[in-house]
């Protein structure tokens, strides 16, 4: 009667299960969205422990913010999701990911303690630049890569100029307060995402660089560089997308159709199915 009455066949656990003792409670089935952005207050520019460069955010929160809306909840419990990771939106160093339940909680916020699996998870990641204007900096690739470099290498520098000046405050004089290179220097693994396969290899390269653990949001394209993708052995969260199908309508249309889109609309629909057969791990988005 649409019960879940046993997980396995006869009530047998299949060999080498974990066996939990479920006695007393109400188990259902759920799906887990493993990244969801949602909008989060960043520090103001200037203020007392902001980092140089105003698309540096580690040190916030995706609970900082309202995080999900009641209405944003809602229609994910309508597909069938029960939790969720959230991650704020915007920045180089985008600030910290937390693990959410999707049911309503007590006060309607995202930050309420009943609905809050896991605070700080990751810190995430993204080569984001900027375009005109004042705020614009940085305005490259080259530039994104460089200050996400520069921000790695000054985080352990900040923490032992901070523990030297702690030892012996008349000879070493304490580092101007930064609340990022501080939180990035707690110990968690990177969270990269990423806008093509491309930036994925480079991701992959800055983490190695630094030592640090990692986890690469795909775009939907690591078929286009399989083998280079499947070398990075990193686990993936990949987004379940669908190129469209490109204008052939006319002698026109058809001419300016290039054979990559031809083939990223052909092979696009596999991709999740490509990466798993090289061996990678994936989660879906």
């Amino acid at each position: 009667d649409g019960v879940i009455v046993s997980v396995s066949a006869g009530g047998a656990a299949p060999a080498g299960a974990r066996v939990w003792d479920c006695t007393g409670l109400h188990v259902y089935p759920g799906l887990i969205e493993s990244y969801k952005t949602v909008e989060a207050p960043t520090p103001e520019a200037g203020a007392p422990g902001s980092h140089w460069v105003s698309r540096v955010h580690a040190q916030r929160s995706a609970l900082d913010g309202a995080g999900l809306s009641a209405e944003a909840r809602g229609a994910m419990r309508k597909d069938g999701f029960v939790v969720a990771q959230i991650v704020p939106e915007g920045g180089i160093f985008m600030g910290q990911s937390a693990v959410v339940m999707l049911s309503e909680p007590g006060n309607g916020s995202a930050g309420d303690a009943n609905d809050v699996m896991r605070s700080s998870v990751f810190d995430c990641v993204a080569f984001e630049r900027g375009g005109w204007g004042a705020d614009n900096y940085p305005g490259s690739l080259m530039g994104s890569i460089a200050v996400v470099r520069q921000t790695l290498m000054d985080s352990p520098w900040y923490a032992r100029a901070n523990e030297a000046h702690r030892k012996n405050p008349a000879r070493h004089e304490a580092p101007e307060r930064n609340d990022a290179l501080m939180a990035l220097g707690e110990g968690r693994a990177l969270m990269f995402d990423v806008d093509n396969e491309l930036d994925l290899m480079r991701a992959d390269k800055v983490a190695r660089e630094f030592g640090r653990e990692a986890v690469l949001v795909g775009c939907g394209t690591e078929f286009r560089r399989l083998g280079a993708v499947a070398k990075t052995g990193r686990m993936m969260i990949l987004p379940v997308t669908m190129a469209e199908q490109p204008k052939v309508e006319t002698p026109g249309d058809r001419d300016s159709v290039t054979l990559r889109e031809l083939m990223t609309w052909e092979e696009s629909p596999a991709n999740v199915a490509r990466v798993r057969v090289a061996g990678m791990r994936v989660a879906l988005t």
